[in-house]
């Protein structure tokens, strides 16, 4: 028999009978796949929830509404649950340990790092790479990962004639993507829909230069034009790039400007802290009450 002091709830099939028991709880809401607005995406990842999305979204609000806090990981989110009417929410983004990234000089290559799915927009980087790299010849792309689109992604290097300078690159273990990273001219991340994402932080940390495309997990980590570049379209990618490509000295900027942003605000020990002030704070609330 255990006696919690809090429980942490980070599933919603597995956190329906605890969100009920009389004990201080937290619900983090990782993925936010429930959400009204985020339908049509979780119905794209996956067939099955056209069926299981009102199912799993009733459940997920049942829990919501018994649990003392829900932790989520941007302010997008946060600000939309507010809205509809739950008043317990507190941001909390992902954290990593910045003290595991270097910058290790700058070999000419933009990097791209995740999985190769519509969702990642891979295609896009691809594109404006074909456009540019005449003029910045040096220049190559690197694209680490796998996925439903890759075969979509060969073929487009193969149609635009840039195969000399992309370099389609398997999953790597940890250690062999944190030097890739070091190394970079810039990373490069053009999702549609992101919440926290790690590999920006990862990038930041290692001092370089991020151009992400603008969305509700970006917007939170990016300050445009100061610690990285926020993009929505293909010719805003091109804008900053160019400008990055062109400038040794703004990319040495930039990328000191991210890893500042990162040792204040994203560390595994800032994060830690911020979960710490909450646990004691519910459970300071419970023995008083009791």
């Amino acid at each position: 028999k255990i006696s919690p002091d809090i429980m942490c709830i980070i599933d919603y099939f597995s956190g329906i009978f605890p969100a009920y028991l009389d004990i201080p709880k937290i619900y983090i809401m990782h993925t936010p796949d429930t959400i009204d607005f985020l339908e049509s995406y979780a119905i794209r990842v996956k067939k099955i929830n056209s069926i299981a999305f009102q199912i799993k979204k009733n459940i997920e609000i049942k829990i919501m509404q018994n649990v003392d806090r829900v932790v989520v990981l941007n302010s997008f989110i946060e600000k939309y649950l507010r809205y509809k009417g739950l008043s317990h929410v507190i941001k909390i983004p992902n954290g990593i340990d910045a003290d595991n990234f270097l910058n290790n000089g700058d070999n000419d290559y933009i990097l791209y790092a995740g999985r190769f799915d519509w969702n990642k927009n891979v295609c896009s980087l691809v594109n404006v790479f074909a456009q540019i790299h005449k003029s910045y010849p040096s220049y190559r792309l690197y694209l680490v990962g796998a996925g439903p689109e890759e075969k979509k992604i060969r073929n487009l290097v193969n149609k635009m004639g840039i195969q000399s300078h992309v370099k389609i690159i398997p999953w790597l273990p940890r250690k062999k993507l944190m030097e890739l990273m070091s190394k970079c001219s810039v990373f490069v991340l053009p999702s549609f829909f992101e919440v926290c994402p790690v590999v920006v932080l990862e990038a930041m940390a290692s001092a370089k230069p991020v151009v992400a495309r603008a969305n509700m997990g970006t917007v939170d980590i990016i300050i445009h034009g100061e610690n990285g570049y926020l993009y929505n379209n293909n010719e805003e990618l091109r804008e900053y790039l160019e400008k990055l490509l062109s400038d040794d000295n703004l990319r040495e900027k930039i990328g000191r400007n991210a890893r500042r942003v990162v040792e204040r605000e994203y560390t595994f020990s800032k994060i830690t802290d911020k979960y710490e002030e909450l646990f004691y704070t519910l459970i300071k609330k419970y023995k008083n009450e009791a």
